[in-house]
């Protein structure tokens, strides 16, 4: 796999989780739905990842939480290369009781997302290609006047078999709106979107 993949050593190996609906072939918009997550960012080698999401699961697992989705990862756009260290956030989703209740994890963050309009595709295959179909569905938006809304995109994993990248099932998702004036919104984090 290439250099700087930030799954280049894939999810940890899991059960399997539910895929969610299917969705079309090529490039859509759609709207994300609000959901509960448990959050862990990550900043650091983008081989290292995997371990955020393992540690989410082990959470999980002492917490007695159920999983409500596959995992999402949010990447900020132009880290995890060879001079810039990857800056991510891993969310598990949950149910949405469990924002009433207290983690002994500090670095485990419960929040609730907020539904947003997205820029979607699904990409089938290897996980190194996903920066090509990025890339795709970022012109993509821009020839249609979608205006961006963050700095970063997600990756949501609805499927991930271990050892078989050929196999996994990426959904690529850039929050957007649609331009309505030459003046736009300064884009925000999504870490920033996250508490209004």
């Amino acid at each position: 796999m290439r250099k700087g993949n930030p799954m280049s050593k894939g999810p940890p190996p899991i059960r399997e989780r539910p895929s969610g609906p299917p969705r079309p072939p090529g490039n859509y918009l759609v709207t994300a739905e609000s959901q509960v997550v448990a959050s862990l960012p990550y900043e650091g080698s983008a081989n290292g990842i995997g371990e955020v999401f393992e540690h989410l699961l082990t959470w999980a697992n002492i917490y007695h939480t159920e999983t409500w989705g596959p995992f999402v990862g949010v990447y900020v756009d132009g880290t995890g290369g060879e001079d810039r260290p990857l800056v991510a956030e891993a969310w598990l989703p949950i149910p949405s009781d469990m924002l009433e209740m207290t983690h002994g994890d500090a670095r485990v963050q419960v929040k609730r997302i907020p539904p947003v309009r997205v820029a979607a595709t699904v990409h089938r295959g290897f996980p190194d290609e996903l920066g090509g179909a990025l890339r795709s569905l970022l012109e993509w938006a821009q020839a249609r006047e979608l205006t961006r809304v963050t700095d970063d995109h997600r990756q949501v994993y609805r499927q991930a078999p271990p050892g078989h990248p050929d196999a996994w099932e990426v959904e690529l998702q850039v929050p957007v709106r649609e331009t309505d004036s030459p003046a736009h919104a300064p884009r925000r984090t999504h870490v920033d979107q996250a508490g209004e």
